[in-house]
């Protein structure tokens, strides 16, 4: 909210309210169009993840849906640590009350939130539950 709040001309509350509505709106549409048209190319041959589709033409590699594999792959490893920091921040800030922190909280902090995340990963070892998981909560 307040980069929203520092760039309007005029801030107020029912303004920002708008803009936030619009931005999750369009957000939201792109998405369902994305996923409509990525289930109705294939219908029935969707799986519950795309990924794991039959190969279009048999003995070929396919190389879009490497690429996507590829690229989940990735955004798996790299969205936890770039949403790490400013968890950490705000978690300290909001929680803690406190603009700074010392290392000893910081490693603390770290190892509860690596327990935490370890524990999660074994209490769900299904790939496809953290694929959930991350397109609802950070991919947006």
């Amino acid at each position: 909210m307040l980069p929203i709040y520092s760039e309007l001309m005029h801030p107020s509350l029912p303004r920002m309210t708008k803009v936030i509505h619009r931005a999750i709106s369009i957000d939201c549409s792109f998405y369902v169009l994305i996923a409509a048209v990525g289930y109705f190319s294939e219908f029935g041959m969707t799986d519950p993840i795309v990924l794991k589709r039959e190969v279009l033409t048999p003995g070929t590699t396919d190389y879009p849906v490497l690429i996507a594999v590829i690229a989940n792959i990735l955004s798996v490893t790299v969205a936890f640590p770039v949403n790490y920091n400013p968890f950490r921040n705000a978690f300290f800030s909001q929680v803690m009350k406190k603009d700074n922190y010392s290392q000893k909280e910081n490693f603390v902090f770290t190892g509860l939130v690596l327990a935490f995340t370890c524990t999660i990963s074994i209490l769900f070892p299904n790939i496809k539950t953290v694929i959930s998981l991350l397109g609802g909560l950070v991919a947006v």
